[in-house]
This record gives structure tokens, sequence and C-alpha cells, in this order.
């Protein structure tokens, strides 16, 4: 095992390294493409989360890269061993982590000017719609109330969408596959470890 690892690490570090430059520049295309973005629809989220998946897949690459090294430990491998494994590791889920936020951050901050900008204007509406409905409840005008308050109810159920609306420019499968490959070889590895003191 120690001969494997040590012939497997150097292999793994300069795939790593080499991969990390690749993963550099195309995050940085991301960050461009998202930048030429001239009109941003917070609804379209089919064409919003489609680089989350590039930037998904990249940071997942980069941590099942170094999961072999946690499973090709020696039994007695020591402690000091251990240490700088797990340090390797880590450093990998700070740069997948790293690789899958950071090109997004661009378009999260666009995405949330355009749903400030939404919720103001439906806030504007709001405002003139009950402006109306005052004015129709003094001059007692029951057909412009009505009127007025089928509005109202419309007006509202739109802020309540703009609000739900997400800000981060990713699913909820894109995120849960990403933590999923973080934390199942560190669950798999502590397995293991505990297995292996049995055997």
């Amino acid at each position: 095992f120690y001969v494997l690892h040590i012939m497997a690490l150097p292999l793994i570090t300069a795939v790593f390294l080499v991969l990390i430059y690749h993963t550099v520049r195309q995050l940085r295309l991301i960050a461009r493409i998202h930048e030429r973005v001239s009109r941003i629809d917070v609804f379209d989220q089919a064409r919003l989360y489609a680089m989350s998946r590039v930037t998904s897949g990249t940071a997942i690459g980069l941590v099942v890269l170094l999961v072999p090294s946690l499973f090709l430990l020696p039994k007695d491998a020591g402690v000091s061993y251990i240490v700088i494994t797990a340090a390797w590791y880590a450093v990998a889920v700070a740069a997948a982590a790293a690789s899958f936020f950071l090109p997004l951050r661009g378009m999260h901050d666009r995405l949330v000017e355009e749903k400030r900008r939404l919720q103001a204007e439906v806030g504007r509406r709001i405002s003139t719609t009950l402006a109306s409905i005052q004015v129709a409840v003094d001059a007692g005008d029951p057909a412009v109330i009505e009127a007025g308050n089928r509005t109202l109810s419309v007006l509202v159920a739109s802020r309540d969408v703009v609000n739900r609306v997400p800000t981060w420019p990713w699913s909820s499968g894109a995120l849960t596959g990403f933590a999923s490959a973080i934390v199942l070889p560190i669950v798999l590895f502590v397995v293991q470890r505990a297995l292996s003191a049995f055997v």
C-alpha cells in the first residue's frame, strides 16, 4: 500500500494542478459570458442555471480526483500521514468550492439587482392601486373599488412570486450533488477506518 500510495500521489498531484489551471481558465470564461448577458430574466431559470452545471461538474471533478488518496492510506498509517492526506483533501474541497461559487457571483449580483428592480416596480404599482382604491372609496364608486381590489390581488400575488425568486444561479440538484461529493467520501473514509480497526 505504501508503494502504491507513493506512486499515485505525485500523479494525482500533477493531474490536480493541471485541472486547477484548466478550471481557472474555464471559470474565468464563464464569468465573462455572464458579464456579456445584456438582459436578465429571473424567471428563465433554464438559461440562468446552465453554467452552474459546468461549475458544479468541475468542482466535483476536483474533489473526486483526490478521493482515491483517502482510501489508499495504509492501515498502520501514522497521525502525520493522515493529517497530510486530510490537508490535501481540504485544499481540494476549498478549490472545488471556489470553482463552484466564484464564477457565479457576478450573475448572482445581477440577479439581486434585477429582483430589487422588479420588487420596486410591483411596489409602485401596489401603491398606485391602493391610492386609486382610496379615491374610489371616497367617491363611493363600487365598480372601481371592485376592479381595484382584483388588480391589488394580482399585484400582491406577483410580489410574492418575485420575492420567492432565488438569486443564486443554480438548481438545488447542483448544490446537493456538490455537497454529496464532499461529504460522501469523508463518511466512507470514517466507516472504512472504523471497520479496519476490527479486522
